[in-house]
C-alpha cells in the first residue's frame, strides 16, 4: 500500500497502517519507537493511535539535519 503523506491537509489523523506506509518502515518500528520515545508525536484515542500529518512531517524535517 502506498500513501502521500503531502497530500493531506495538516490536521488529518493517519493511523499507524498509513504512517507506515507513508515512511517505509514496518508498524512494529511504529511500535517500537513509541516505546523507547522516539518516532513522531502521536495521539491516543483508547486502544487506537493516531498520528498528525503535521507532527509527522515536523519529525520527517528534524531527522534530515
Amino acid at each position: 500500500m502506498r500513501f502521500d503523506l503531502f497530500g493531506h491537509p495538516p490536521g488529518v489523523l493517519l493511523t499507524e497502517r498509513e504512517l507506515a506506509a507513508a515512511i517505509h518502515v514496518s508498524r512494529r518500528t511504529l511500535q517500537y519507537w513509541r516505546q523507547v520515545g522516539r518516532g513522531p508525536a502521536y495521539v491516543r484515542a483508547g486502544r487506537h493511535v493516531r498520528y498528525a500529518v503535521r507532527d509527522v512531517i515536523e519529525w520527517l524535517e528534524q531527522q534530515d539535519g
